[in-house]
C-alpha cells in the first residue's frame, strides 16, 4: 500500500530536520525526532506556504494585485511564525515544569544528604580536634624534654614527623652536644679563674716581699741609728769638754771625698725611709741644706755620709 504524498512529505521533513538537530546538539536521533514532531504541523504549513511562494514567482511588474497577493502570502508566514512561537513556548513550559520537578527531586535528595553529611562531619571534627589536642600535648611534652637537657629552640621546630624512637635519639644527640659545649665553656672559665688567682697570688707575694724588705730595712736602719746614738753617747762621756763643731772642708779633702765617695741619688721609694732614718741619727733638714753633711749612699738601710759637704734634699 502506497503512503499518501502528504504523509511522505511530513516524514521527509521530520527525518531531515531531526538528523540536523541530532548532529548539531549531540542528541540521539529519537530525541531529535521527538522535538521535531512537536513542530510537524508548522512544517506542513511551511511546505504549503513555500508552494504558494513558488507560484507567486518573481514578478517584474508590480501592480496593486501583486501587492495584495504579496501581503496575503506574508501574513501566511506571519501566522506560521506566530504559531511556531506558541509551540515553542508550550514545549518550553512543559520542559520547564519537568526541569522544576527534577530540581525539586534533586533538592529533596540534597537536603537529606546534607543532613547526613553534617552529622558525619561532626564525628570527623570531634576526632580531628582530639587528634589535634593529642598532637599539641605531645609537642609540648617534647619541647619540655628538650628544655630539660638545655635545648631551648624546640618551640620553633616541628617534630610531628618523628616517631617516639627517632625523637628519643634526637634528644640524646642534643643532650650530648650541650654537655660537650657546657664542658668547653666550663674549662674556659676554670682556666680564666685559675689565671686570675695565679696573678693575684703573685701580686700578693710581691707585696709581701716588698713589705718584708721595707720592714727589714727599717730594722737595720734602727739598729744603725741605735749604734750611732750609743757611740755618740760614749764619745760625749769620754770628752764632755770637747764637742765637735762642724767645719768647712778644704778643697783637697772635698776633692778626695768626691772621688772616693761619688754622690748617688736616693731611690724614690726609699725617700721617706731615708728621711726618717737621718732624723733618728740627728741630721736635720737645716743641716743638710747648710752643707754640714755629704750623703754618699743609702742602700739596704745603711747610710754612708761624710761631714761638711752639701747634700741637696731634692735629689
Amino acid at each position: 500500500m502506497t503512503k499518501p504524498k502528504k504523509e511522505e512529505t511530513k516524514l521527509a521533513i521530520i527525518s531531515d530536520m531531526s538528523l540536523e538537530i541530532s548532529e548539531q546538539f549531540d542528541l540521539t536521533l529519537d530525541e531529535s525526532v521527538e522535538i521535531v514532531k512537536s513542530f510537524q504541523s508548522i512544517a506542513l504549513r511551511m511546505k504549503s506556504a513555500d508552494d504558494e511562494l513558488k507560484g507567486f514567482g518573481k514578478p517584474t511588474k508590480i501592480d496593486k494585485a501583486i501587492s495584495v497577493e504579496a501581503k496575503r502570502i506574508r501574513n501566511v508566514f506571519v501566522k506560521i511564525r506566530t504559531s511556531a512561537g506558541n509551540v515553542h513556548k508550550d514545549i518550553k513550559a512543559e520542559i520547564l515544569k519537568k526541569s522544576n520537578a527534577i530540581d525539586k527531586a534533586k533538592n529533596n535528595f540534597f537536603d537529606q544528604i546534607r543532613t547526613k553529611e553534617i552529622e558525619m562531619k561532626g564525628y570527623e571534627d570531634i576526632y580531628e580536634k582530639e587528634q589535634a589536642r593529642i598532637a599539641e600535648e605531645k609537642k609540648e611534652g617534647r619541647i619540655k624534654m628538650l628544655e630539660e637537657v638545655g635545648f631551648t629552640d624546640g618551640k620553633f621546630m616541628d617534630f610531628s614527623a618523628l616517631s617516639d624512637k627517632d625523637f628519643s635519639v634526637f634528644v640524646d644527640q642534643k643532650k650530648e652536644e650541650i654537655e660537650i659545649e657546657a664542658k668547653r665553656l666550663a674549662d674556659i672559665e676554670i682556666a680564666r679563674v685559675e689565671q686570675e688567682a695565679k696573678a693575684e697570688k703573685e701580686r700578693l707575694e710581691l707585696e709581701d716581699l716588698r713589705a718584708k724588705k721595707i720592714e727589714a730595712d727599717e730594722k737595720i736602719a734602727k739598729l744603725e741609728a741605735d749604734k750611732i746614738e750609743q757611740d755618740k753617747k760614749l764619745g760625749e762621756a769620754k770628752e764632755p769638754e770637747k764637742k765637735a763643731e762642724p767645719r768647712t772642708m778644704g778643697a783637697e779633702e772635698k776633692r778626695h771625698i768626691d772621688t772616693e765617695f761619688p754622690e748617688k741619688p736616693i731611690e724614690p721609694e726609699k725617700k721617706e725611709t731615708f728621711l726618717a732614718f737621718v732624723k733618728r741619727i740627728g741630721i736635720t733638714k737645716d743641716m743638710l741644706v747648710k752643707g754640714d753633711y755629704k750623703i754618699v749612699s743609702f742602700t739596704g738601710g745603711k747610710l754612708i755620709y761624710k761631714l761638711t759637704h752639701t747634700y741637696d734634699e731634692k735629689n
